[in-house]
Parts: C-alpha cells; sequence; structure tokens
C-alpha cells in the first residue's frame, strides 16, 4: 500500500459482503453442531468462510449423502427457531471471545449476527474430499 504507520486512512466496508460474512459464520457453527448432533462426534479437518458459501471438512468414514438431507433440515429448523447468538469475553483470557447460542458454546473471534432467524434458509450441498473426508458446502437461499 501507498502509506506508512501514522498516515490517516480512509475504510470503507463493504456492508453486502460482510453480513453475507457475518450470516454464513453463524451458519457455519449451528452447522457443526447439528452435525455432531446427528453423526455423533466428529472431527473438523478445516472450514471456510467466503461471501457465496462457507464450507467445512469433517473425518467422516461413510458418504453424507444419505443424511446430508436430515442435516440441512435441522438445520433450518433451528435457525428458523429464533436463537439468540452471543460473542461473550472469556472471564480468564481477555483476547478470547466465546460465541454463544442455547447451551452451545466455541471459541471464535469473528462476526456473526445476532439472532438466528437472521441467516434465513440454508442450502446444504455434499463434496467428497476424499476417503475419510467429507465437505458440507453451504449456501445462503435468500
Amino acid at each position: 500500500p501507498d502509506f506508512k504507520v501514522g498516515d490517516t486512512v480512509d475504510v470503507k466496508i463493504d456492508e453486502k459482503r460482510r453480513e453475507k460474512l457475518r450470516k454464513l459464520h453463524s451458519a457455519a457453527h449451528i452447522v457443526y453442531y447439528i452435525v455432531i448432533d446427528i453423526l455423533g462426534k466428529v472431527k473438523i479437518n478445516g472450514s471456510e468462510i467466503q461471501p457465496e458459501k462457507a464450507s467445512m471438512d469433517f473425518g467422516y468414514d461413510k458418504p453424507l449423502a444419505e443424511k446430508l438431507p436430515e442435516i440441512e433440515k435441522a438445520v433450518n429448523v433451528f435457525i428458523a427457531g429464533n436463537h439468540d447468538i452471543a460473542m461473550l469475553p472469556d472471564t480468564e483470557k481477555s483476547d478470547l471471545k466465546w460465541w454463544t447460542c442455547n447451551n452451545w458454546k466455541m471459541p471464535c473471534g469473528g462476526t456473526h449476527v445476532k439472532n438466528t432467524t437472521e441467516i434465513g434458509p440454508l442450502r446444504l450441498s455434499r463434496k467428497n474430499k476424499g476417503k475419510g473426508r467429507e465437505r458440507i458446502e453451504m449456501y445462503l437461499t435468500e
């Protein structure tokens, strides 16, 4: 960039892009908890949030194709259920924040919606990423 420490700069935030990221980031946490409710404890091998979609890779030995409709339905029912989402500071580590929704809690420093209904309906799709690795992609439908 053409500036240095101490210079004054103008920053512009793309609100539409940020809103999509906020919705998909919150949705990814919900998808994770629904997945472990349905499949049992599975390992996350990676995740990515982009304005167009979010994705999460799971260690899982079977194809998710049969379970995906059940997961998508449960995710959308939960999202429509009007659940508050909060970002809470850690009581011991000042640089740590916790994403919380109902009884769910995980460390996270990202931006999120305040209520699940702000996300709107999601469409999920499955990608096979190799033996023992399944990807769920998340798309906003509104």
